[in-house]
């Protein structure tokens, strides 16, 4: 086998791969426009989202941090899961209540939440919130997300350099 063939061989198991993978993970490249996930990502980090449901059903936990599409496809959202479907959400003087039972997270921006909710999420239905709630345009606004807008879960950020 001469060189030639040698390359166009690497050249096309290697462009064979790259498409398989492609295919099987969906791997997406998304910039964060906003500090609404901050402390976790900041405004102009690169966030790589993976979908793996060509191999398995995918099932998303609680405090995966995720990306989405706006129900109207023009705009994709990263955001933290925190209600599951058939739960109960409530939000009450500043607390989050999942089935009765009030959570906390380490790594969110814990300020004072004005508004009130209650309600109980669909079977295909996630309630997402921003880590910077004060500043965050998420499920209290827009309700509940449908699996289907589902992009991925965030795997790896690039943080973004800032200040040179």
């Amino acid at each position: 086998m001469n060189k030639l063939q040698k390359f166009l061989i690497i050249t096309a198991a290697t462009l064979f791969l790259a498409a398989f993978l492609n295919v099987a993970f969906q791997p997406y490249l998304y910039t964060v426009n906003g500090h609404s996930m901050f402390p976790t990502i900041f405004h102009g980090d690169i966030c790589v989202t993976i979908n793996k449901t060509l191999f398995m059903s995918h099932e998303y936990k609680r405090y995966d941090v995720i990306s989405f599409r706006e129900e109207n496809g023009s705009k994709h959202v990263i955001k933290r899961i925190l209600g599951l479907p058939g739960e109960h959400i409530e939000i009450k003087d500043s607390v989050i209540y999942i089935d009765g039972d009030a959570r906390r997270s380490a790594n969110i921006l814990l300020n004072k939440m004005d508004e009130t909710r209650d309600l109980i999420l669909g079977p295909d239905e996630y309630y997402m919130l921003g880590d910077n709630r004060p500043y965050s345009y998420d499920s209290r606004i827009y309700g509940p997300i449908k699996k289907w807008q589902i992009r991925g879960k965030v795997w790896f950020r690039w943080r973004a350099l800032t200040g040179l």
